[in-house]
């Protein structure tokens, strides 16, 4: 992910992030203006930044300028290249991401549905608040199954807050990156419509990929971050199933 996107900020600020209540609304912004060793009052780093992935995201389109046309070998070349970054990607929990990267490179904007889908701008906040609190209860949990369950989701919670994070930053920094590439004056306006055809394709590979996970771990880990998503928690569905095996036993007593 790092040949498209550079290196990813969102852990190594976490603390600050909290701190100055950040949240899923405005932390694309606030992430791709913490990238670089450090950041100029004018945000100059950043900006050198963001020029930098541009080149790299160039230099990966073939465009003869001097002829107007895309070099189709070269290009088939480049793609087997993106191909070979998103298969090592669909074998981790990465795969999770892609579809920012898809998104960023096809021109849709999914701010609004991601917002819906994570809970809102105050997602950020609300989910690092619940995993303190399941983390005190755990540490006073005696029961060994409730005990598994509550730990099954502080991992899924963790796993996803950090997911979260990460697709947020990618979807900031790659909306810049692409506006750098398609607002362009230096070029014609055929040169233009090749990228932006480029970027369609390249889109499309990223959309299409598939998890591929390799070992036992993946699968459950995946699992567990999934229903961390979608607000299911394995602990209530454990206490929720409690009542039901106590009035099987009475009624086997009986």
């Amino acid at each position: 992910m790092t040949c498209q996107i550079g290196s990813m900020n969102f852990l190594k600020h976490l603390p600050t992030l909290l701190d100055t209540g950040a949240n899923s609304g405005n932390l694309p912004q606030v992430l791709t203006g913490m990238h670089g060793p450090g950041v100029a009052k004018d945000g100059q780093m950043a900006s050198d930044h963001i020029r930098i992935l541009t080149s790299k995201l160039l230099q990966r389109m073939p465009i003869n300028v001097d002829e107007d046309c895309i070099d189709r070998k070269l290009w088939r070349s480049e793609k087997r290249k993106v191909e070979h970054d998103v298969e090592a990607i669909s074998k981790t929990l990465g795969v999770m991401l892609l579809d920012a990267t898809s998104a960023a490179y096809l021109g849709k904007q999914n701010s609004k549905e991601m917002g819906v889908r994570f809970g809102g701008n105050n997602h950020l906040q609300s989910m690092v608040q619940e995993i303190m609190t399941l983390q005190d209860k755990l540490d006073i949990t005696s029961s060994k199954p409730v005990f598994q369950a509550q730990e099954e989701d502080i991992v899924g919670k963790i796993l996803w807050t950090c997911l979260h994070g990460i697709h947020l930053e990618i979807e900031g920094v790659l909306e810049n990156v692409v506006h750098h590439v398609l607002d362009d004056s230096s070029v014609s306006a055929k040169v233009l419509g090749m990228r932006a055809e480029l970027l369609q394709e390249m889109g499309n590979i990223f959309k299409n990929a598939l998890p591929n996970f390799q070992g036992d771990d993946q699968p459950y880990l995946w699992q567990v971050t999934y229903n961390a998503k979608l607000g299911i928690s394995k602990h209530h569905l454990y206490n929720d199933e409690q009542p039901d095996h106590e009035s099987l036993r009475g009624n086997v007593r009986k």
